[in-house]
């Protein structure tokens, strides 16, 4: 029997990577476990309709919907925390006929009668808590312990993830579900030649990229740093939001060290780009480069892997879990093993692509066939246990 699951929106312009991992969740679920799960994308009307078409194309049923208005969240929240559910959105799912919610930057509350599921991203700020301030720590932590303590079935990326839960909240690990998401990238997306984009943009032939938004745990001073010291003098093409709503300082101080170090010929920042130029200029590029100090499953390094692409990554354990051997690692606090690495690469830009191998888009369909049956397995759970 199929289920209907409820999703709202989230990520946008300051987090895309929350928008495409929802859309690349969906693609796969309507791809991979129609039969089994029917994906519902509730959105307020406020929502532009090009940010609702790709969902669109690949099946997903959209609903607009006034009691999901971006100016009714925070009544909405108030209503769950005081009340102990959001009775507007319950009341609508179940004129929907849903049978499961997925639950992620949101919260319906601890009486909500409908089956939940809770996806904790990370707990970036527990492992950073320097990069919050107090109210955004707060409203974190009190988010994820209003859902933990709700109750919920708890969806983590990662097994590094699921012993940070264990070990942070003390939750047992019965309940956390371990889903690894994989890319499913449109078939449209591989179209753009690569040399067509990268002449486009005025890049030359050899560049690495890193196709991260600019907020500070990203670590792109570290990169800056390693650029400094390399010897090859190697061009790096950036992509993403500039800004971090938490540091709005951090981007304007990239910019004076950039300038400071004359590095404005060598980090060229192409800002939000289409995500098919995302995708070609990966594929043209020498590696693609993420010295994140925080990540709960990376979406840049799933998709690169997916096209085939080399990985130079931070050494950080959700890395190593997510690439084993097929990557190559360096600290995320040492610039100079960073221009080590570069150099190593840059010299020698011929050489066969040594971390990435075998069937790669096999190996990534079966990852993605693996996505979509342990979700669907996750919401199979939490439904039939309540």
């Amino acid at each position: 029997m199929s289920r209907r699951i409820a999703f709202t929106l989230f990520g946008g312009k300051e987090w895309f990577g929350g928008y495409n991992y929802l859309l690349n969740l969906l693609r796969t679920l309507c791809l991979h476990a129609r039969e089994n799960l029917e994906p519902v994308l509730f959105v307020g009307p406020e929502v532009p309709d090009d940010q609702l078409q790709p969902f669109r194309r690949v099946g997903v049923e959209v609903c607009r919907a006034e009691q999901f208005d971006a100016s009714r969240r925070r009544s909405r929240l108030l209503a769950s925390l005081v009340l102990g559910k959001d009775t507007v959105a319950e009341t609508l799912f179940r004129q929907y006929r849903i049978d499961a919610v997925f639950e992620h930057a949101t919260y319906f509350g601890w009486r909500f009668c409908l089956p939940t599921i809770a996806w904790l991203g990370d707990f970036q700020h527990r492992n950073l808590p320097g990069m919050f301030s107090v109210q955004s720590y707060w409203r974190r932590e009190l988010g994820m312990r209003a859902q933990i303590m709700s109750g919920r079935a708890l969806m983590v990326s990662s097994e590094t993830a699921k012993r940070e839960c264990i070990r942070y909240f003390d939750v047992s690990p019965e309940r956390i579900h371990v889903v690894r998401f994989a890319v499913s990238i449109e078939p449209a997306s591989l179209f753009a030649d690569p040399e067509v984009v990268r002449r486009r943009y005025g890049l030359p032939v050899s560049y690495f990229m890193v196709p991260n938004q600019f907020w500070k745990h990203k670590n792109h001073r570290l990169l800056l740093e390693a650029m400094t010291l390399a010897n090859s003098k190697c061009l790096v093409v950036s992509t993403g939001y500039q800004g971090d709503p938490r540091h709005p300082g951090h981007f304007p101080s990239l910019l004076r060290y950039i300038e400071a170090n004359n590095l404005g010929d060598r980090f060229r920042m192409l800002g939000i780009v289409p995500l098919e130029d995302v995708y070609a200029l990966m594929r043209g590029a020498i590696a693609v480069l993420n010295p994140s100090l925080s990540e709960g499953w990376s979406t840049t390094v799933e998709e690169a892997r997916s096209l085939g692409v080399p990985l130079l990554l931070s050494d950080i354990p959700v890395h190593r879990e997510q690439m084993g051997s097929s990557a190559r690692y360096v600290s995320p606090y040492r610039s100079d093993e960073w221009a080590d690495a570069l150099d190593d690469w840059y010299v020698d830009l011929h050489r066969a692509t040594p971390y990435v191998s075998g069937d790669v888009s096999g190996a990534n369909h079966d990852r993605i066939v693996r996505f979509a049956r342990e979700f669907a397995e996750l919401t199979r759970s939490a439904v039939v246990s309540i």
